[in-house]
């Protein structure tokens, strides 16, 4: 059993995220958290205290229905998901983030929308805030993304030991939907002989930890890792794409562009994020 948190706008997007977790919680006997954030929402000016309390439980209500609706509407009886709802007050990602750690949640699925350029700079989304600063793995549905069975999902590596809980994570996943799994490694680096004995290495080492998974290995050469990332799907088609998010040093935060907040504002797929463990 899984514990999912899926935080909802009401919009395609979240609806879409929403389906998502309801197909793997019905999988898995999970159960799923509908979390709305009374963002857009302005409380009027009251002259006393009793009517802005009276305008918030109404406007709560409206909210918890709306969300009841869009219960029915996704999760039909036989999937046989159990679905709680609430509705919480801004800041929209302190609040998200708050409310996982003090109810165990173990996944967030939340929808993304596309961003680019200045827009991504500035202001990014939520999504990718939540998974720069979630504890707990964040799946990012894209805006056009349509319902599939997974069949195929790549894990993004660079080499590290640490990766064995997360792959770890992914291999659940898979075996919820019968998938297969791909630890993919981007390299940059000149000396094809060198890395390649890394890589080799490196796929021993997780072979002998996960010896009863069927894990396949595969190294990409290129010059801008980014952009292979990006568009890793034309190389290696995957329904998901797994990331390992490392919390970097103070210094770095200001020099260093995160990959995996990167990916969540352009990705076209389902996209993984997985919290290297302290």
């Amino acid at each position: 059993m899984i514990r999912i948190l899926v935080p909802i706008d009401f919009s395609p997007t979240a609806e879409r995220a929403f389906r998502f977790a309801a197909e793997l919680a019905s999988k898995t006997k999970g159960t799923i958290i509908l979390f709305h954030v009374n963002e857009k929402e302005e409380i009027p000016y009251f002259d006393t205290v009793e009517k802005k309390q009276e305008y918030e439980t109404q406007l709560e209500t409206k909210q918890l229905k709306r969300l009841q609706r869009l219960k029915k509407k996704v999760v039909s009886p036989e999937m046989n998901v159990k679905v709680s709802t609430i509705v919480s007050q801004k800041p929209v990602i302190k609040n998200i983030l708050a409310f996982a750690k003090q109810n165990q949640v173990e996944l967030i699925v939340m929808g993304t929308q596309g961003a680019s350029g200045l827009k991504k700079t500035i202001v990014g989304s939520v999504t990718s805030h939540i998974i720069e600063k979630s504890k707990v793995p964040v799946l990012a549905i894209p805006e056009k993304y349509e319902w599939k069975d997974p069949e195929e999902i790549v894990f993004a590596t660079n080499y590290h030991c640490e990766d064995r809980p997360a792959l770890s994570f992914t291999l659940s996943v898979a075996k919820v939907f019968n998938a297969n799994v791909t630890v993919v490694h981007v390299n940059q680096d000149d000396i094809e002989k060198d890395t390649a004995q890394c890589f080799s290495n490196y796929a021993y080492f997780l072979q002998r930890t996960f010896n009863d998974a069927q894990i396949k290995f595969k190294e990409l050469k290129s010059t801008h890792i980014k952009d292979s990332l990006e568009h890793l799907h034309n190389t290696i088609p995957f329904d998901i794409l797994v990331m390992v998010r490392r919390d970097k040093k103070f210094l770095e935060k200001f020099f260093l562009k995160s990959f995996t907040k990167d990916m969540a504002c352009t990705t076209r797929l389902p996209l993984l994020v997985v919290p290297e463990e302290e």
